[in-house]
Formats: C-alpha cells, structure tokens, sequence
C-alpha cells in the first residue's frame, strides 16, 4: 500500500504542467545557442523534449 507521502508526492506531478517546462527549457536552449552562435541540431532538440 502506498505511503500518504508517496500519495502526496503523486497528486504533486500530476498538477505539474511538463508541456510547459519542456516549452520553457526549448525556448532558453534555442536563446543560449543564438546567444553563443551555435546550432541546436534536431537530436540535441529531441532530447531536451525527453529529458
């Protein structure tokens, strides 16, 4: 049976926008690479959407 900290700890995820975050951490990614004049390539942009 799950803990009420576990239970907790779930409702908390599932109030967490991800779409949001990953939006956010692509947008400051392709701001960073303009900044530094370099490329996000299309595997790099992938895997920011995963992780």
């Amino acid at each position: 049976m799950p803990s009420a900290e576990a239970s907790q700890s779930n409702l908390h995820c599932s109030e967490h926008d991800h779409k949001k975050c990953v939006s956010e951490a692509l947008d400051t990614a392709e701001h960073l690479c303009v900044v530094r004049g370099v490329q996000l390539t299309p595997i790099r942009h992938q895997v920011l959407e995963l992780i």
